[in-house]
């Protein structure tokens, strides 16, 4: 599974280089508290639905892999943010203080946690996903170029090859996007910025066209 490996081998980098036994995951603190880019100043039915989502991701697809790898090297993996308690308690508190305004204003709980515990850098750093730090996505989208395929459809292809077609939930579905060079790499750079794939920015749009029903905020 290629795209699960392409944020999943920081993982095994760690595993296979921590002397500690005990390992820490921040799995679930996107989904939790408002950290998805593509539920940013979305209404409380997608917000639930884009939380949901990634959930059911997490648990099926995103943790056995996890599992798997700290198992391997005889690490044990902690999930935090999945805690019994801290997700009673997100369950109590108001959806609209943690649906994200703006991509800025994602975690914004966490972050204010952070900087009353004394550590504002934690707080204001920007986010850059791991496979885009390590630039694991990138070594695939070289293997698609290689096929002169969209990165998109290259992943599709491989599950659909391996018969995995629903091991990837919602992301059956691919939309192949042309647009001028210049524009696409000046675009990139802010999506990697804050944190944002191309798919979420499209999927994005796309949920603002339709709870919009017009294009009108392009105006």
């Amino acid at each position: 599974d290629p795209f699960t490996i392409s944020y999943e081998l920081q993982l095994f980098t760690v595993c296979r280089a921590a002397g500690e036994r005990v390992i820490l995951s921040g799995q679930g603190s996107d989904e939790y508290f408002g950290g998805c880019a593509s539920s940013v100043n979305e209404d409380d039915g997608v917000y639930e639905a884009v939380r949901a989502w990634g959930i059911e991701r997490m648990m099926k697809v995103s943790m056995p892999c996890e599992l798997s790898i700290a198992s391997h090297f005889m690490k044990k993996l902690c999930y935090p943010y999945l805690d019994e308690e801290v997700v009673r308690m997100v369950g109590e508190v108001d959806p609209r203080e943690l649906r994200p305004s703006s991509l800025e204003d994602r975690k914004a709980v966490l972050k204010t946690i952070a900087s009353d515990l004394g550590f504002p850098m934690l707080a204001h750093r920007t986010k850059k996903a791991s496979q885009y730090g390590s630039n694991t996505t990138e070594l695939i989208r070289g293997q698609a170029r290689k096929k002169g395929l969209r990165y998109n459809r290259y992943i599709a292809g491989i599950y659909e090859s391996l018969g995995l077609r629903d091991a990837n939930l919602l992301r059956d579905s691919a939309v192949d996007v042309r647009m001028d060079p210049i524009l696409l790499h000046d675009a990139e750079e802010i999506l990697s910025q804050n944190g944002m794939t191309h798919s979420e920015a499209v999927a994005a749009f796309y949920r603002k066209m339709v709870k919009d029903g017009n294009l009108r905020f392009l105006e």
